[in-house]
């Protein structure tokens, strides 16, 4: 934390690791130095098999506040959701002017700016879009974590990779890529 110019810091903190690894005297560093902190902990809520909530009310000890961070973390999602429900609205709009071919028409930023500034003062289309992709999610969700969003996410893994190799070689071969090079 001091050696560099942080702009944030993450840490595994939970009830089991307070008094260890960086553990609570880590956290209050931190906030001494007034770096932002993310609370990541995976192990916990897989063992728990439960919501952030009532894995913290299970597992927290008697007389510990912990169960405020499961409530915390509930809101986190909430709002990680309600921003990344609308940006995946909007790639489902560019998706389908891409696979129309309207957007192909465009030569300048200011006119792609012009599609953008269309499509967020439509709020139809927005509700539409991120109803969509939040029907989506639900629908992975439901399935359950392995038969959903484990198997949806190893799909979605290797079709990256994918699309980041065909773009690797499309770039390699446009007129003056071997100047960057």
């Amino acid at each position: 934390v001091d050696v560099y110019d942080w702009d944030f810091c993450m840490i595994q903190y939970n009830y089991m690791d307070e008094h260890s690894q960086a553990g609570r005297r880590g956290l209050q560093y931190a906030h001494a130095k007034g770096l932002p902190v993310m609370i990541m902990e995976f192990s916990l809520g897989r063992a728990a098999q439960a919501s952030p909530v009532k894995m913290y009310q299970a597992l927290e000890p008697k007389g510990s506040k912990w169960h405020i961070h499961g409530y915390v973390s509930v809101a986190g999602n909430y709002l990680l959701m309600m921003f990344y429900t609308t940006i995946s609205g909007w790639m489902f709009i560019y998706f389908a002017k891409y696979a129309g071919g309207s957007i192909m028409k465009y030569d300048t930023a200011a006119e792609l700016d012009s599609v953008f500034g269309s499509a967020v003062s439509n709020p139809w289309l927005l509700i539409l879009t991120t109803g969509i992709v939040i029907l989506l999610g639900f629908g992975v969700c439901s399935l359950g974590l392995q038969k959903g969003v484990e198997k949806i996410t190893k799909v979605m893994m290797i079709a990256l990779l994918g699309i980041m190799v065909v773009l690797s070689l499309n770039s390699i071969f446009l007129p003056g890529s071997g100047e960057g090079l």
